[in-house]
């Protein structure tokens, strides 16, 4: 962790954040190393070590998503962590 005024890396600071792979997510309690990341799941994406629900209007197919992806053109998703987008009825 670094801010402009301190950089926490120069001590054993017990609140420093681990790093996580684009993809997944940490689990901020285990000590910083790959067995504190952890696979993100269909129906949601991670981004900066944290793990969110698809959004709305969105869909997350597959595991690992740094970003949710849109409903293409002629689907609509009104529905959180969803994993596809439903055809527009018309």
């Amino acid at each position: 962790v670094f801010d402009q005024s301190f950089d926490y890396g120069s001590t054993n600071f017990p609140l420093k954040r681990p790093r996580c792979v684009e993809g997944t997510y940490c689990d901020a309690s285990i000590p910083p190393s790959s067995a504190s990341s952890r696979v993100c799941s269909k129906g949601h994406f991670c981004k900066f070590g944290k793990k969110y629900p698809c959004p709305v209007a969105s869909y997350c197919p597959v595991n690992n998503l740094f970003d949710p992806l849109p409903c293409p053109k002629g689907t609509f998703n009104f529905q959180i962590g969803q994993l596809e987008c439903s055809k527009c009825p018309i």
